[in-house]
């Protein structure tokens, strides 16, 4: 799905105006929101979006004001996502199913569509979005709505933070092929600070020997045999030992391979035009063309071949 660029600012409308355009605005851009009219004149707000592959970054600044996501609008909602809220500059407010979280310039918090949700605009705010469609956030985090609610903090915090600042610059200008790369290593860069924040690292082995388990498989996607034995001899660890990491995580070593493969696969349907969808499921990992169609409605809730057609009509 093509993220179209979105560029509105109130200074387009008169001030008795105003409040209903940005109501417009933030439910296009956020998904639903009731916003509360106190104060709806006085309103000054900018909104840019970019696209990045299936992703999407939103840019927004407001003066002070509120809103909530309620029952009603996320069943009016057919485009469940997660989002990645960074706060730039200034205060808000946010009161969701875990409890009330005031957020200051240099934050970040996980939210989750499905979730009921209000904020409250203190201070004139300056805030960074990054819009993951909830299938693609949970091929990488298969527990991801657990975390929903979540104020990042720990040492990777700020390089999330840089990553999504770096990313969010240069979505704009980028191709096809290079928007979906550099979506995966946000998905991973995002999904790897929440399972940091959570604990689960109980030595400073269990890190290294995770990354190099996911290294490995990245690079042997190809390879049809490939499996936790292979994994655990190439990385020196026990099958037993590699099956407690995954299952750490909220997953399984052999699903975990299925969601990278099927990530690969995506990627060169929609980009790689010419090259047949048997061979694609041969290049990653598949034994045919009917065991990635399979896997892949299940992941995406299309075919691959309704995917090509998609990129082809773009």
């Amino acid at each position: 799905m093509r993220i179209h660029p979105f560029d509105w600012s109130t200074e387009a409308y008169r001030p008795q105006d105003r409040f209903e355009a940005w109501k417009v605005a933030l439910n296009e851009t956020h998904l639903g929101f009731d916003l509360d009219g106190a104060g709806a004149n006085a309103i000054s707000a900018r909104v840019h979006r970019d696209g990045l592959g299936d992703l999407s970054f939103v840019s927004c600044s407001s003066t002070p004001c509120s809103g909530e996501r309620g029952r009603r609008q996320i069943e009016n909602t057919s485009d469940d996502c997660f989002g990645l809220l960074y706060i730039r500059r200034g205060r808000e407010q946010v009161t969701d199913h875990v409890g009330q979280h005031l957020l200051t310039g240099g934050d970040l918090m996980f939210w989750d569509s499905r979730k009921t949700q209000s904020f409250k605009v203190i201070e004139p705010l300056e805030k960074l979005t990054l819009m993951i469609p909830h299938a693609l956030m949970k091929a990488a985090l298969p527990n991801a709505e657990d975390y929903a609610g979540t104020v990042l903090s720990g040492p990777l915090t700020q390089l999330l933070r840089n990553s999504i600042e770096a990313l969010a610059d240069v979505s704009g200008a980028l191709g096809d092929r290079e928007a979906i790369a550099a979506g995966e290593l946000a998905i991973l860069g995002l999904s790897n600070a929440l399972r940091a924040g959570d604990g689960w690292a109980e030595s400073s082995m269990r890190p290294a020997s995770l990354e190099s388990a996911l290294r490995y498989i990245d690079l042997h996607l190809d390879d049809e045999e490939l499996g936790p034995k292979a994994i655990a001899r190439a990385t020196d660890i026990s099958v037993r030992y590699l099956h407690l990491l995954f299952e750490h995580q909220g997953t399984t070593v052999s699903r975990w391979i299925k969601q990278r493969r099927l990530v690969r696969c995506h990627a060169d349907i929609s980009g790689d035009r010419r090259t047949t969808i048997t061979r694609i499921a041969h290049r990653w990992g598949f034994g045919d063309a009917a065991q990635l169609t399979r896997a892949f409605r299940s992941a995406y809730g299309c075919t691959p071949r309704d995917l090509r057609r998609s990129a082809r009509s773009q």
